[in-house]
């Protein structure tokens, strides 16, 4: 019934009652109960938001303010049942009303997010682990039971944050008439009724309606597109239920959970942790922090008695953050609203989004036209009084060429050509998070790109292998020496680097229909296939060497430590793979012909150059290597279940003894070296950031030519702070996630406009800070998804040129939409100035003026917004982020072209009169000139070149349809009795629309001329 929306604050409470929303009775109810309670100072009902604001004594505690309003309202809805089955029974006249509302009532209650009992609330980071753990009744090594676990779900209820709600129907439809034009109209309708003028006044209103229906359909249809583009992807988690790891939905999360960590979990509540080893976490989302933080179990202390700030609080792990590097366990300590994420979305969630650049550009460009025609409407307005006109008459004649020239439309154009190219994209397989991610891509001048996933396909092969001193091929199944199939049986170290590559591994084997199916890292999968391919059976090995502690690859430690029993009861062995410089550093011997020798110079160099030859043929290479650590060293086998524990220690106290190289194969994406020459082409910079070796990504960087013309310039990350400028740097070779963040933050602060694409967890920074962050839909981890603003569905890289494509033409397109309002409502302003000014009549009634605003203005200039897009664009270099979307220039032209019609319309208009006085005919002459001259300028709007013919002038089918049908609309204004009486218009002889042509195409030509390139 309740839900704590706000408690920060000592006194004061901010509570959201179920069924409360627009109930008049459910507030006279609630009011009646609070007024006697003496520890209740003030408090208010918000019956929109349905919510319940109470300042409260100090002195009582926050559960007796939220129990006592749970009571009132449990009361209420008891009172209310009784109520309708009571006048149910009876079947007087009104028990229809009483028994719907009361039903009302019930089934708001009813249909609301499931009750959810209030969360302890702890200062958990304050508390020892143990004692966390028997707060929340729980057991850190058997998780809850699935009994418990359900009687927890029922009462929290799920692990989901409130869906924000969206506009009503009807509140969207009431937001169109909250406008300076609408009030205009309004006033302009009252006038024209007070007056006598009843049938004017009937058709303002008419239009007002009209204008209103447009605009409710257009952001109706805008805010279903933003929503259905919202994808969302789901998380699970891996928690210990009923003493056994199981993966679960994360919405089942429960206070109590046991939950696992390591590298890509994504955490899915507030949880505080019980076992850390090395482990970092990315933060940025909840705290800003940039860098992954470091997690330990101890508790927090504070040196000088102050609040621990929440980036601080290093034994906790909140919702919306993931991990990085490391392991670790934790107990979930808060779920759905109470996490930290839960209770910042209460506070901000009737915040309204931020706006576009565009956007907020077009605001002030409003503001500044609409300021400058209201200016010269007022003039009008003055120099028609002294003219002699009538007062009622410029009143009703400066209000309607107020609303026709006031450019309301402006901020419309942007949000919907965004949302239609959102929609657009989303059919072609490119799904976009929200509308600054349209604009960004427009201006976007270099890529980050990382390599295996996103330049490769991230379908691992084993393509070599070097053992013994020898080289071994893979076809990706069996191992060759000198074509001739290799047999294990013959080949001792072979078999023992197939063996530990097996163990020092997370690839998940399920036996499905007779068939393994392999779920893991595309390289891990690999070195399974070929243990297959091989007759090692791998889960036979993984169940004779059981595994007790694993060390994952960390943001330094670029390799990645197992430990496993063996039959041997006084030893453990230990398996290592990773980066083959780093396993060639602490190996002190190694196995050769079955022997193990301490290593020299020698072999050494052989090893190294096999390393180097490998990685220069683009290939991904893993060392590997193993140890025996002895039982008999107690102090060593009590480090492992420490916190702490690091495992370099382990690796100090024994021999490792090296066994050999294994490269692998990962084929470029199909089509991606030609798409890296047309970014060149397009003016966008090329980089690729990667984890492998310098010379692996020197290869690959070099087969797709990523540095253009120009010397491959490669920089590995270790050097990276001697660099005081990275700029020309082509390849970042051995980068962490830290590196990959620095890489990026360092080229915006050079200026850079920078696009960073990825589809692994250790991109999931990167893809956060940099101005655009894309990931693949597919092959994409979860976390990189999470991040990242754009998503190639199918994982397609192409398509992430058609992406920057469409946010170009986008912002093109907006621009033609507003050249052509700007000019054709500058161009009704100076018609009807000029003609006043030289007192010659006024040409156009107010209603021929709202009839030209409404007919003329938003058909074209919506067709404008979806201009097909312009293959030129992507030859071109991006525009400037900073660059206003209609500068001083571009105004002055607008001017011009504005100037050019008003000309033409005065001309047919003078004819006009020097044939027909200042009557009704001359003013179906003008009207019919300055509509049809409007309706033509379009095209113009939409193409620079000079010829008619050059431009592909009418290759925009929207446009044509648009500019067809209010061609058709104008002359039916002519031809129609019943509209042409209405708009005040006469029927024309066949000289008159002789002229009226020749001003139309006169003033469509010239401007068409004035045009430059």
């Amino acid at each position: 019934m309740v839900k704590v929306v706000h408690k920060e604050v000592l006194g004061r409470l901010r509570l959201k009652v179920i069924g409360l929303k627009n109930s008049e009775e459910f507030k006279e109810y609630l009011s009646s109960n609070l007024r006697g309670v003496d520890f209740i100072n003030e408090f208010s009902i918000n019956l929109i938001t349905g919510s319940l604001l109470i300042y409260y004594k100090k002195e009582k505690t926050l559960n007796e303010v939220i129990q006592l309003v749970e009571n009132i309202a449990e009361n209420f809805k008891r009172h209310f049942m009784l109520k309708v089955r009571d006048e149910n029974d009876k079947k007087y006249e009104s028990e229809g009303k009483v028994f719907r509302f009361g039903r009302r009532i019930v089934n708001k209650i009813k249909e609301n997010i499931p009750f959810r009992s209030e969360q302890k609330q702890e200062d958990w980071h304050l508390i020892d682990w143990q004692e966390v753990v028997k707060i929340l009744n729980t057991n850190e090594d058997l998780g809850l039971s699935s009994e418990e676990h359900s009687k927890r779900l029922k009462k929290f209820g799920p692990n989901t944050l409130d869906e924000e709600k969206s506009k009503s129907k009807i509140s969207l439809f009431l937001s169109q008439f909250k406008s300076i034009p609408v009030a205009l109209l309004g006033v302009a309708s009252l006038i024209s009724f007070l007056t006598g003028g009843i049938t004017d006044s009937i058709f303002i209103v008419g239009v007002i309606i009209i204008n209103a229906l447009i605009g409710y359909k257009t952001e109706s249809k805008t805010e279903s597109l933003i929503k259905s583009l919202n994808k969302i992807f789901e998380h699970r988690s891996e928690v210990i239920r009923d003493g056994e790891i199981k993966l679960i939905d994360s919405e089942e999360l429960v206070p109590g959970d046991i939950v696992l960590l390591k590298p890509g979990t994504f955490i899915s509540a507030d949880c505080r942790l019980i076992e850390s080893i090395n482990l970092t976490v990315d933060e940025s989302a909840l705290t800003g922090e940039s860098l992954p933080v470091s997690k330990f179990v101890n508790i927090c202390i504070s040196n000088n008695g102050d609040k621990i700030h929440l980036a601080d609080r290093c034994n906790m792990v909140y919702r919306g953050t993931f991990v990085v590097g490391g392991q670790g366990k934790a107990v979930v300590v808060a779920t759905g609203n109470s996490t930290e994420i839960g209770k910042i979305k209460a506070l901000i969630e009737e915040h309204k989004p931020t706006k576009t650049v565009v956007q907020s550009q077009l605001d002030r460009l409003g503001l500044k036209l609409s300021v400058i025609s209201l200016i010269i409407c007022a003039s009008v307005f003055i120099i028609g009084l002294i003219r002699g006109y009538g007062i009622v008459e410029m009143l009703k004649t400066s209000i309607s060429l107020a609303v026709a020239a006031v450019p309301e439309g402006l901020p419309t154009v942007a949000t919907t050509t965004f949302a239609l190219g959102m929609a657009n994209m989303r059919k072609k397989g490119i799904l976009i998070r929200d509308l600054n991610a349209i604009e960004k891509m427009g201006v976007i001048n270099t890529i980050c790109f990382d390599k295996t996933g996103t330049l490769t396909l991230n379908k691992m092969t084993v393509s070599e292998v070097f053992a013994d001193g020898k080289l071994y091929e893979s076809d990706g199944k069996n191992l060759y020496e000198t074509e001739s199939p290799v047999k294990l049986d013959e080949r001792s170290t072979l078999k023992e680097l197939i063996k530990i590559s097996i163990l020092c591994n997370d690839s998940k084997l399920d036996f499905n229909n007779g068939k393994y199916n392999i779920v893991g890292t595309p390289t891990e999968n690999a070195l399974v296939k070929l243990a297959n391919s091989m007759s090692i059976n791998p889960q036979e090995l993984r169940e004779k060497y059981k595994r007790i502690k694993t060390f994952y690859r960390a943001e330094n430690r670029n390799f990645m430590l197992t430990i496993h029993e063996t039959e041997n009861p006084d030893e453990y062995l230990v398996a290592i793979k990773g980066a083959p410089d780093k396993l060639l550093e602490f190996s002190n011997q190694f196995m050769q012909d079955r022997e193990v020798r301490s290593f020299s110079e020698r072999e050494l160099l052989v090893y190294t150059e096999a390393n180097e030859r490998m990685s220069s043929k683009g290939l991904r290479v893993l060392g590997f290597c193993y140890g025996i650590l002895e039982k008999k060293h107690k102090e060593l086998i009590n480090e492992l279940y420490k916190e702490d524990c690091n495992c370099n220690k382990i690796i100090d106290s024994i021999d490792i003894v090296w066994l050999g190289l294994i490269g692998f194969k990962d084929p470029l994406r199909e089509g991606v070296k030609e798409l890296i020459k047309r970014f060149h082409q397009a003016g966008i910079d090329t980089i690729m950031i990667t984890g492998d070796q310098s010379l692996t990504a020197k290869a690959i960087a070099e087969e797709l030519s990523l540095s253009r013309k120009s010397p491959l310039q490669i920089l590995e990350t270790s050097k990276i702070d001697n660099v005081a400028d990275i700029t020309g740097i082509s390849v970042f070779s051995r980068a962490t996630p830290t590196d990959k963040l620095k890489i990026v933050k360092s080229l915006q602060e050079k200026g850079k406009y920078v696009a960073m694409t990825g589809d692994g967890i250790n991109d999931g920074p990167a893809l956060k800070v940099s101005n655009l962050g894309i990931s693949m839909g597919r092959a994409g981890t979860e976390i990189a998804r999470d991040v990242a603003e754009v998503i190639i569905e199918d994982d397609d890289l192409n398509k992430l040129e058609l992406a920057i494509a469409n946010g170009r033409n986008t912002y093109v397109n907006i621009r033609k939409s507003i050249h052509y309002l700007v000019s054709t409502n500058l161009s009704e302003i100076f018609t009807m100035f000029s003609c006043i000014a030289l007192n010659i009549g006024q040409p156009l009634t107010p209603i021929q003026l709202l009839w030209i605003n409404l007919i003329s203005d938003i058909f074209p200039g919506l067709a404008l917004s979806i201009e097909p897009l312009d293959e030129e664009l992507m030859k071109k270099p991006p525009r400037d982020p900073n660059e206003e979307i209609l500068d001083k220039n571009q105004i002055n032209k607008h001017f011009q072209e504005a100037s050019v019609i008003t000309l033409s319309t005065l001309g047919s208009y003078l004819y006009g009169i020097s044939r027909y006085g200042i009557s009704p005919s001359s003013s179906s002459i003008a009207f019919l000139t300055l509509s049809l001259s409007q309706i033509l300028h379009a095209y113009n709007c939409r193409t620079k070149d000079r010829s008619i013919l050059s431009g592909n002038t009418f290759s925009n089918k929207y446009l044509n349809l648009a500019v067809g049908g209010t061609l058709f609309l104008q002359v039916a204004a002519i031809f129609i009795p019943g509209l042409r009486n209405l708009l005040g218009l006469t029927p024309l002889k066949m000289l008159d629309y002789g002229v009226i042509s020749l001003a139309t195409l006169g003033s469509f030509f010239v401007n068409k001329a004035l045009k430059k390139d």
